[in-house]
């Protein structure tokens, strides 16, 4: 009896305490080990999600038409070139994320990429990776893009404004196409204003419309016309500037007898804009009636392409045989009558009988062999340095015969260079003098 209380009161050996404490921290690893990984899952789970989200918010927003048109998508400095980014970084919760964008052509119906920008469609790829962990835990999508077609017609509202003052101009004809097609036409409306409705939105060719002027009534200062690109659900508004010509009416007459000059005589009409010469030049006479007298000369067109506007300061300079030469200066009007087809300017020039000679003026350039070209010419009194003739221009071969009383002048060549000489000119004894200058 004694015997057995001594057992029951002996309690644990020390094999089975550390049994005991071994099999707890088993059961306490395992534990802890299951809560790890279930915590790390759910941050997984949790980043995952969240570059899930931003992975559909990028294709989505690529998608959006109005803010992406199709020619515009594309990597920038990417084989398919367009506005996007080809990798960023964005932090959502405390956590970076990368995000690639990536952009290929491929065939709609096979999926198949490559780089043929005549591909139908386009294949955006968007991988998203928290940026610790590198690309083996990304989120990659992806989605193939057409040229999505106008459901929704586009509208393009032209505005045309009078250059002179900026008031608007009316019963203006206005032209819009996309190269040559889809032509359309018409006449501003009483603001100013011309609509084009129902067009197609222009990202589905990537062809701009181009709107120009369609009125011979008016000249504009965008000879090449303004493009409009709308996409569809679009309401633009372009603007072209224009205005109308300026007509110089001539009446020369002998100021001894008031009758009309004797053919034929010479007109050079010239400008001096910012250090700039434009010169248009013809022969007058009652057998070109288009250029004579009552008839109308249009200001415009010159060599260097200037068109005339208003506010502007102008020359010509008129010479025959047997008269002294004249030349008149005006100022073009500020602004030009809405409807008319051309605003005239007139003048009335008498011309002095004198005795004159002829000087034949040659222009040639600097190659070899000497070729002549069209060039300026100025005479100057040699005396007093007043202007005997502002400017006259020789043909194309490089030649030009003036008229002009016997003295001393100086005569200038003006090519891209100039030259002058002084000439004499002694009755009966005409006068050819050579100038070479680079053109």
């Amino acid at each position: 009896m004694d015997s057995g209380r001594r057992c029951d009161d002996r309690g644990f050996s020390l094999l089975e305490t550390v049994v005991a404490f071994s099999l707890l921290a088993i059961v306490i690893l395992a534990v802890t080990s299951a809560v790890g990984t279930g915590l790390r899952l759910v941050r997984e789970a949790k980043t995952g999600e969240i570059a899930t989200n931003i992975a559909e918010g990028e294709l989505e927003r690529v998608r959006d038409r109005a803010s992406f048109p199709y020619q515009n998508i594309g990597v920038t400095g990417g084989v398919v070139p367009g506005v996007l980014v080809a990798e960023q970084t964005r932090t959502v919760r405390g956590v970076e994320f990368t995000i690639v964008t990536d952009v290929e052509y491929v065939e709609d119906t096979t999926g198949i990429g490559g780089d043929n920008p005549d591909a139908s469609a386009k294949l955006l790829s968007v991988s998203v990776y928290p940026t610790a962990d590198g690309m083996e835990n990304a989120v990659r999508m992806r989605s193939i893009l057409t040229p999505q077609e106008s459901t929704t017609p586009a509208t393009v509202v032209v505005r045309v404004a009078d250059s002179s003052d900026n008031s608007v101009a009316t019963g203006v004809g206005i032209r819009l196409h996309r190269n040559g097609f889809d032509s359309r036409s018409g006449l501003t409306d009483t603001v100013g204003r011309l609509t084009f409705a129902g067009l197609e939105g222009t990202e589905a060719t990537g062809v701009p419309y181009t709107i120009e002027l369609d009125d011979v009534a008016w000249k504009t200062e965008e000879p090449a016309g303004v493009t409009a690109s709308p996409s569809s659900l679009d309401k633009i508004t372009k603007e072209l500037h224009v205005y109308q010509l300026l007509t110089l009416e001539l009446d020369v007459f002998d100021s001894t007898t008031g009758t009309q000059l004797p053919d034929p005589y010479w007109v050079a009409l010239h400008m001096e804009p910012a250090g700039r010469f434009s010169v248009r030049q013809g022969l007058w006479s009652s057998t070109s009636a288009s250029e004579k007298n009552a008839s109308l000369w249009t200001i415009s067109a010159f060599p260097n392409g200037t068109d005339v506007v208003g506010n502007m300061s102008y020359n010509f300079s008129v010479w025959a045989a047997g008269y002294r030469p004249a030349t008149v200066s005006f100022l073009a009007p500020t602004s030009y009558p809405s409807g008319i087809l051309q605003t005239t300017h007139a003048h009335s020039v008498g011309l002095v009988p004198a005795v004159t000679e002829a000087l034949t003026v040659r222009v040639f350039d600097t190659s070899s062999p000497p070729a002549g070209f069209q060039a300026l010419v100025r005479v100057q009194d040699a005396a007093t340095g007043t202007d005997v003739l502002r400017y006259a221009l020789t043909g194309s071969a490089g030649t030009v015969s003036l008229h002009l009383e016997p003295g001393v002048y100086q005569v200038t060549a003006i090519g891209v260079t100039s030259q002058t000489k002084t000439v004499t000119l002694t009755q009966g004894t005409p006068v050819t003098e050579d100038f070479q200058v680079a053109r």
